[in-house]
Parts: structure tokens; sequence; C-alpha cells
């Protein structure tokens, strides 16, 4: 009996804490999915911060600047939900991957739709508000 402990007890400890406390996985497409993500994020948040300076230089439609920005944020939470599938799995990182790619997903498709919405309402002659386009894109999502 105390060898079958003994032998349990090495083996999970070898498993569990070896040498290294890495949170990532060590799988091999951690490491370029992690570098993509990161790439994507950074890039996103740049142009984010070109789309604020020149929204507060100039005098654009502040109107059609509302639908940009939503599927901004739904791009941006899309390249994040990269990040914590290259964690190791955990009941906090399989809830925030599966709330992250499912909102992400549903604003990216739902802003998409209120923009074809509008394109085909101006083509129609008839011009959606800016809040009509809001609450289409909150009910849609």
């Amino acid at each position: 009996m105390s060898d079958s402990g003994g032998g349990v007890s090495q083996v999970g400890g070898v498993e569990g804490g070896g040498g290294s406390m890495s949170y990532l996985r060590e799988d091999p497409w951690v490491v370029p999915l992690l570098a993509a993500s990161c790439t994507n994020v950074a890039a996103i948040v740049a142009f984010e911060v070109y789309v604020v300076i020149r929204s507060l230089r100039g005098n654009p439609s502040r109107r059609h600047l509302f639908l940009g920005q939503c599927l901004l944020m739904g791009l941006l939470l899309c390249s994040l939900s990269g990040i914590p599938i290259t964690l190791e799995p955990s009941q906090l990182t399989c809830a925030i991957t599966r709330l992250l790619v499912g909102v992400s997903c549903a604003l990216i498709f739902a802003t998409l739709l209120v923009k074809c919405v509008f394109l085909i309402s101006l083509n129609a002659g008839v011009y959606l508000p800016a809040h009509y386009q809001g609450l289409l894109l909150f009910f849609i999502v």
C-alpha cells in the first residue's frame, strides 16, 4: 500500500510542479497563436488611436463612426480571445474563452448586418438615424 501511495505522489509531483511554473500550454501551436493574437491586438489598437485622433482633428460625420467603432471592438475582442486559449485549461480560462468567442463573433456579424441594413435603406431612400442603428445592433446581439 505504501508503494502505491508513493508512486501516485511522485507522479503528481512530477506532473504538477515539475520545475517551471508556466501558465502556458506546452503545445507547439501556443507561441505562434500568442504572437499572432498580440500582433493583431497591437494593430487594432494603433488603428483605433489613428481613428480617434483623426476624428478629433477634423469634422467627421459622427453618425457613421458608431458602427465602425463597434466593428473594431468586435475585432479586438476576437483577437483577444486567442490569449486565454493558450493558457492552461481551467474553469476560468474556459469561461473567458467561451464568452469572448461568442460575444466577439456576435458583435462582428451584428455590426455587419446593421451596416448592410443601413446601406439597403439608403438605397431605398430611407435614412436610419443613429439611435435606430444602435437599438438594432443591441437587439441583434
